[in-house]
């Protein structure tokens, strides 16, 4: 997957992938001056970034 498809694809700014990638904060590959990326690699990035839903506790009534 191309960067652009990528930006589409997660909703972000091409710009910000690009420094995620810089950083290595995100999976890649570089082909000579090309990005590339492996959707399952990507969801699983996506995945491992999510965060839990906070648990609502109810005060016991007497």
């Amino acid at each position: 997957m191309k960067i652009e498809d990528l930006s589409v694809y997660l909703d972000t700014p091409v710009a910000t992938i690009y420094t995620w990638t810089h950083q290595k904060k995100i999976p890649h590959v570089k082909i000579g001056r090309s990005l590339r990326f492996d959707l399952a690699e990507i969801d699983l990035w996506v995945n491992e970034r999510k965060v839990a839903q906070a648990v609502v506790r109810r005060p016991a009534f007497a």
